[in-house]
């Protein structure tokens, strides 16, 4: 599910975008998939979590934000291997990750 998630991100053009937005503990949302994180203030008890939901075609799950800033820095570490274009911006987006 959560590879699911981010094989999707991957496909689209939008990459860098998306890094960016993520890395900023943004959420992220993309026609049915998406990811988003806790807030505590908000009135809805539903956002009250620990760790980061990725929804895929209405399935949720919640890892936690160690899993979730690993698969982040996959991503962004496969897109450098992969594809000469954007490597220094993936590279300055991977280092606001924390950990």
């Amino acid at each position: 599910m959560v590879k699911s998630f981010f094989n999707y991100v991957c496909e689209e053009e939008a990459l860098l975008a998306v890094l960016d937005v993520i890395s900023q503990r943004c959420g992220y949302a993309y026609n049915e998939e998406y990811c988003f994180f806790p807030d505590r203030d908000d009135p809805d008890p539903s956002l009250h979590f620990d760790g980061v939901a990725l929804v895929v075609c209405d399935e949720e799950v919640v890892i936690t934000e160690v899993e979730y800033w690993r698969y982040v820095l996959q991503v962004g570490l496969f897109w450098i291997e992969q594809n000469r274009v954007g490597a220094d911006a993936v590279r300055r987006i991977l280092l606001r990750i924390p950990g």
